[in-house]
């Protein structure tokens, strides 16, 4: 989403655009931010098997991609669990996104009765995973106004 809405960072990121691809909005479910943040990656943790040292030195800059965001940045939903282990992660976007009013959606389904896991969403015979589909798409359904 950010190398789509800033060219500087898709330049940098060697993408190309043929201008041709229009993105009203964008889903992030369950998503890792703030990859550079310390303590974000630890050798024990899920993500060093994503982030290795060797690929951390390499994409310094590229990594920091909250310095890349702009107010082009399109809407996104963000959605998150109660027991997902990336939980954090989607609070600390959200808090982002409305300190720089970026317009977004965030959602964090589960209780503590009744816990959601990293993406539940995929389970279609779980009735909060239907809800939580619903709600995406119904973000989705308002990015495209009829004129």
């Amino acid at each position: 989403m950010t190398a789509y809405a800033n060219p500087k960072y898709r330049k940098e990121l060697g993408l190309v655009s043929s201008g041709q691809l229009v993105v009203r909005g964008g889903a992030l479910n369950s998503g890792f931010y703030f990859v550079k943040r310390p303590g974000a990656i630890t050798p024990d943790s899920l993500m060093s098997a994503y982030f290795t040292p060797e690929m951390m030195q390499k994409y310094d800059q590229e990594l920091h991609t909250e310095n890349y965001v702009t107010p082009d940045f399109p809407p996104v939903f963000v959605m998150t669990a109660n027991h997902d282990f990336l939980h954090d992660e989607g609070v600390r976007f959200d808090q982002f996104l409305l300190d720089h009013h970026l317009a977004h959606r965030f959602a964090s389904f589960g209780t503590e009765s009744d816990p959601r896991e990293h993406v539940f969403q995929l389970n279609q015979r779980d009735a909060v995973a239907a809800k939580a589909n619903q709600q995406q798409g119904e973000f989705f359904r308002s990015l495209f106004v009829e004129k």
